[in-house]
């Protein structure tokens, strides 16, 4: 692995048409803005699960929990796709409403409980 540092605004530039932007840098959270061509998928680790999942058959249906989760991650894939190839505002907010509701499922889906 090539650890690099690097300050807000400057950037890391990969090949292939692939840029990251180091955004801001608040605490512990950075924010990253990525250029990538738009065949190219981008996605946070924690949702690659989810994400593996919805690109499966709908054998997962009888598990309403993870059905729920493969459609909020196909409907994010679908907004996150549609402001890559428009770069609209409206897209771009339709892409974030999509990542938060994937991340209100996850947040449910893995809460803690009393038995484990």
């Amino acid at each position: 692995m090539l650890v690099l540092s690097r300050k807000e605004n400057e950037r890391i530039v990969i090949g292939g048409g692939i840029a990251i932007t180091i955004c801001s840098i608040d605490g512990g959270t950075v924010r990253l803005g990525i250029e990538a061509p738009p065949d190219v998928e981008i996605w946070r680790e924690e949702l690659s699960a989810a994400r593996a999942a919805s690109d499966c058959p709908r054998r997962h249906e009888k598990n309403s929990d993870l059905g729920r989760l493969c459609d909020a991650v196909a409907e994010m894939r679908h907004a996150q796709i549609e402001y890559f190839r428009t770069r609209s505002q409206s897209a771009l907010r339709a892409a974030q409403s999509a990542e938060r509701k994937v991340d209100r499922l996850l947040a449910e889906l893995t809460k803690p409980t009393l038995f484990g």
